[in-house]
């Protein structure tokens, strides 16, 4: 197997967020989205899976990733973006997945 394969990935961001599961968010006015620093890499790259988590005015929790065939999670970061506007202080945090390619292969996350 050549290491210099492509791993090829096609991100669709409407199916990641349908399938994470976030289950403390569903009656509320929170807006999850997803994204991939890039969709092309080799086998000895990594891959970085951001997930923002718009809280609105309250604490925000990790939601839960779907399966990643193909993918190992080898590292995990959080970071929280707050601002002050009219009084109140609304917050995003994110949720940075470092994932690492098993095999070459075209996967899709979500």
């Amino acid at each position: 197997m050549n290491k210099k394969q492509k791993v090829f990935l096609t991100i669709i961001s409407a199916i990641l967020f349908s399938l994470l599961s976030i289950p403390a968010f569903a009656q509320s006015q929170e807006v999850v989205r997803a994204e991939v620093d890039r969709s092309e890499i080799t086998i000895d790259e990594f891959l970085t899976l951001s997930v923002w988590v718009d809280t609105g005015y309250g604490p925000a929790s990790e939601p839960a990733l779907p399966a990643m065939e193909g993918f190992d999670v080898v590292g995990t970061s959080t970071s929280t973006q707050m601002s002050i506007l009219n009084g109140s202080v609304p917050t995003e945090k994110v949720f940075h997945h470092t994932l690492r390619p098993r095999d070459p292969g075209k996967y899709i996350i979500g």
